[in-house]
Parts: C-alpha cells; structure tokens; sequence
C-alpha cells in the first residue's frame, strides 16, 4: 500500500468535513467530486451553486452555501463558514460600491 494509499484510508476511518472556499473555481469542484466519489471526507462548498454545477462534476453528497441578501438596495451572495473563527465571503460585481 502506498503512502498516499494509507493516508486516504486513516482519512475514511476518521470521516471529517472540510470546508472549500473557492466553490465555484474549476479546481475546486474537481477536487471536491474526487473527495466525495472516493468516500474521503465530507464537503462543503462555498459559492454559486449555478457556477459549480456548470461543470458537471458529480456532487452528490456535497453541500453547497450561497445566500442572496439584500444590503441598502443591493442584492449580494453572502458564504459563511465557521472553522473556529466564523469567516464571511461577499460576492459582489463591484466592490468600490461597499463600505
């Protein structure tokens, strides 16, 4: 058993859920169907949820969060994630417009 062999197998018998930022980057979701398909972790995605299935990766298990809120007539995608210290990631065409 290789290296990488063992290391996956330690990750499957302690199952955790890891938390993927960039959900909406190509990388990103290849990575994320690869974890799934192979059983090794949990995965949430942070991002477009139209964006991510845009390339056609099977995610099925993953869970996707995007929430659209709307801030001082503006409609922005707001990603929130808690990993021992909550971070939030807006999603907006123009940042100039944000205080």
């Amino acid at each position: 058993m290789s290296l990488m062999d063992r290391i996956k197998a330690q990750a499957k018998a302690d199952k955790k859920r890891i938390v993927l930022p960039e959900g909406a980057e190509e990388r990103t979701v290849k990575a994320a169907a690869i974890l799934l398909k192979e059983g090794i972790c949990d995965v949430i995605l942070l991002g477009d949820e139209e964006k991510i299935a845009a390339y056609g990766e099977d995610l099925t298990g993953a869970t996707i969060i995007n929430r659209p809120v709307e801030i001082a007539g503006g409609t922005y995608n707001i990603t929130c994630a808690s990993v021992g210290n909550p971070h939030c990631v807006v999603f907006c065409e123009d940042p100039s417009v944000l205080d």
